[in-house]
């Protein structure tokens, strides 16, 4: 499980395994694109870029929604 902001829930919302769309490692770190149960899609950036720098951040996808 883990939980990210949703902005039509206009708050934190708990998604699981089968929210996760795909996973990639890249040079921003861990990319974990995610659809919510409303259809809100999101990208999760995490992990580490670098040795000793360790981020967290969450972006939108505007104009993706389900369809």
């Amino acid at each position: 499980m883990f939980a990210v902001y949703c902005p039509r829930h206009r708050g934190r919302v708990l998604l699981f395994a089968q929210d996760i769309e795909s996973l990639h490692n890249t040079d921003r770190g861990i990319e974990l694109v995610y659809r919510c149960f409303c259809g809100h899609r999101g990208v999760l950036y995490t992990g580490k870029r670098r040795a000793g720098e360790e981020m967290l951040r969450v972006e939108w996808m505007p104009g993706r929604s389900a369809g």
